[in-house]
């Protein structure tokens, strides 16, 4: 019986700590100047649209935070995290962050690249990118402006920056690897290399070009 009230006391205080977080989720939004009829307008709409088995206003926020609607439905975490990229693991105390930051990464990402996949290279695979070369080569000017602001230098002209590489998508590819695995790859060309100089001597047949 002890093991049973140990186990119920434990799970309540769970459910408390919970309750707590999705205070500070709220808190937060509040700061942001989200407030809650705004949080309950924009879940309602995504529950419409999904036609998900939900009624959420904010007499329900405030039981879900006070513990008068004892369980925080799965449902509403999942709309929740929609509507603002809160983490649902973030409540159920799985997790320490509040955001799902790699949800926003992924979206900024797609809009980044015009389409992406993964190519194999022995036991490993890499990032395989097609996007616009006008951005790529318009983010090695920005950051040479970048490092010039740094050091105090007026640069200005980041909006004519922008016009230049404004043009037409230019999608060519791009294969995006891990500065280590770089090292390695041409550590290993380079040694190959080697390896062929030490033996063939290249300068003994320079003559056969002058032939040809």
């Amino acid at each position: 019986m002890n093991w049973v009230i140990i186990m119920t006391e434990k799970y309540d205080k769970n459910l408390e700590k919970q309750r707590k977080r999705l205070t500070n989720v709220f808190e937060y939004l509040k700061i942001n100047g989200i407030k809650q009829n705004e949080i309950c307008k924009n879940l309602n709409n995504i529950i419409d649209e999904k036609n998900i088995k939900l009624n959420v206003d904010e007499t329900t926020l405030s039981h879900y935070k006070s513990g008068k609607i004892k369980y925080i439905p799965s449902k509403f975490l999942e709309v929740l995290h929609e509507a603002y990229e809160i983490n649902p693991e973030y409540i159920r105390l799985m997790s320490s962050d509040m955001f799902d930051d790699k949800e926003q990464k992924y979206k900024h990402f797609e809009k980044l690249v015009d389409s992406w996949e993964t190519v194999q290279s022995k036991d490993n695979k890499y990032l395989y990118l097609n996007m616009d070369r006008n951005f790529y080569d318009f983010l090695i000017e920005y950051d040479k402006y970048h490092k010039a602001n740094e050091e105090g230098i007026p640069t200005g002209g980041i909006e004519e920056l922008k016009a230049i590489y404004k043009g037409t998508p230019n999608i060519e590819e791009f294969v995006v690897l891990p500065r280590n695995v770089f090292f390695e790859i041409v550590g290993d060309t380079n040694k190959a290399t080697k390896n062929l100089a030490e033996i063939i001597d290249f300068s003994e047949h320079i003559a056969i070009l002058d032939e040809e």
